[in-house]
């Protein structure tokens, strides 16, 4: 059996964080991206509540756990060169 080293089994917490939440973190955007531009990106991921944009980052709300999910798909997705950092929004942020 594989085990998980420390360093996997963090980035997986980050990146499941609390399951019974829709909102996420969106990392490393261009600094130039608009509300309608993060939309776009996860249009065929389902309906979006909200979207509270930052410099560089932003939180977005998915209507549902389903959509959240697919979101967190684009981890590593690479916009404008740039790797997208997803996961679920903690407490913390």
């Amino acid at each position: 059996m594989e085990t998980l080293s420390d360093t996997k089994l963090d980035d997986l917490r980050r990146k499941l964080g609390s399951a019974a939440t829709n909102e996420l973190y969106v990392g490393n955007l261009p600094y130039h991206f608009e509300s309608h531009e993060v939309k776009s990106l996860f249009r065929d991921c389902g309906e979006i509540n909200s979207i509270e944009l930052k410099k560089g980052f932003a939180f977005v709300k998915m209507v549902d756990s389903k959509g959240a999910r697919r979101v967190l798909n684009y981890d590593g997705h690479k916009v404008m060169g740039r790797p997208l950092k997803i996961s679920y929004k903690s407490t913390q942020q």
